[in-house]
């Protein structure tokens, strides 16, 4: 498809194109788990934010500074931001299991997000 139709759309309003990149119901597009995070630590990735409506704030128990370690059983442990990236993403309504250090202390536990587009 074209581009020129998105590009007079997203200067009318700038917080409606953000919440709508990667957001157009294209089929087998991979979706991630509404997460953005901070640099790497030892740990693993903290949380940087949550975004609404995505499934990590539907499942409601994880919070900013969260840290997650692992991602279906990956350990993320000296992995760049493109393979956490890959790592999160994944076909709509497949599940994704986080293992999760809250606050970055611990103890760590693990918990199950299914992926969908918001």
């Amino acid at each position: 498809g074209s581009m020129s139709s998105v590009t007079s759309e997203v200067s009318v309003s700038s917080s409606i194109a953000a919440e709508e990149v990667g957001g157009d119901g294209q089929g087998g597009k991979p979706c991630g788990i509404g997460l953005t995070f901070l640099k790497a630590t030892s740990e693993g990735f903290p949380i940087k934010r949550i975004k609404e409506r995505g499934p990590a704030e539907l499942e409601g128990s994880l919070r900013s500074r969260d840290v997650v370690t692992a991602i279906d059983g990956v350990s993320l442990k000296g992995k760049s931001m493109n393979e956490l990236a890959r790592l999160m993403m994944g076909p709509a309504a497949s599940v994704a299991r986080l293992e999760v250090l809250p606050g970055g202390v611990g103890p760590s536990r693990v918990m199950e997000l299914i992926r969908h587009r918001s």
